[in-house]
């Protein structure tokens, strides 16, 4: 993620699902596949803490972090999926690799 602006990119809640467990982290982002009508969301350990980017507080102005997050994998005949990241646009069609 880019931080292009002049003021710190605070993270919060913003990217979460909801869970108190989900503060400062990117569990919000799930995956779509229109064809086959599912979503499938970030993958969670035994305590509910999702396996992704966590303890993330902010991005300074001017400079960028990598963020990730770990989804089940779709079925092999699933060629492409939408992605999505709360507040920004969906990215569709992405292709899936193998």
């Amino acid at each position: 993620m880019i931080n292009e602006s002049d003021q710190d990119m605070g993270f919060g809640y913003d990217f979460g699902e909801g869970s108190t467990s989900d503060m400062g982290s990117v569990a919000g982002a799930h995956l779509i596949d229109a064809e086959g009508k599912k979503k499938y969301f970030v993958v969670r350990d035994t305590e509910g803490a999702c396996a992704c980017s966590r303890g993330l507080s902010s991005i300074k102005p001017k400079t960028r972090t990598n963020l990730w997050a770990k989804f089940p994998a779709p079925p092999d005949d699933v060629q492409q999926i939408t992605v999505v990241i709360p507040h920004f646009t969906p990215m569709d069609d992405v292709p899936i690799s193998r």
